[in-house]
C-alpha cells in the first residue's frame, strides 16, 4: 500500500520540470535497487545459515534458523550489535 503510494507521488511529481528529473531517475533505478536488496536478502540467509551450523550449538541466537536470520538481518540492517551474538 505505502509503495503504490509512493509511486503515485513519484508519477504526479515527474510532469514538473526540476523534479522531473530527479524522478526520472528515481524510476531508472528501481531495478538495480530491487536486485542489491535481493542479494543481500540472499547474503543474510546464507550468513544465518553459516551461524547456526557453525555456532548453532554454543550461542542462543543461532540455535535455531529462525532467530538465526532474525539477527542476521538486524545486524546487517544496524539495527543489531554483532557483539550480542556471542
Amino acid at each position: 500500500m505505502i509503495v503504490m503510494l509512493i509511486v503515485r507521488l513519484i508519477t504526479a511529481w515527474s510532469f514538473q520540470s526540476l523534479l522531473g528529473v530527479i524522478c526520472k531517475t528515481l524510476i531508472k533505478c528501481v531495478e538495480p535497487i530491487a536486485q542489491l536488496i535481493v542479494i543481500m536478502c540472499m547474503m543474510c540467509c546464507i550468513f544465518a545459515v553459516w551461524g547456526n551450523v557453525l555456532v548453532g550449538w554454543r550461542s542462543e541466537t543461532s540455535a535455531s534458523l529462525s532467530l538465526a536470520i532474525e539477527v542476521r538481518v538486524r545486524v546487517m540492517s544496524g539495527l543489531g550489535r554483532l557483539a550480542q551474538d556471542f
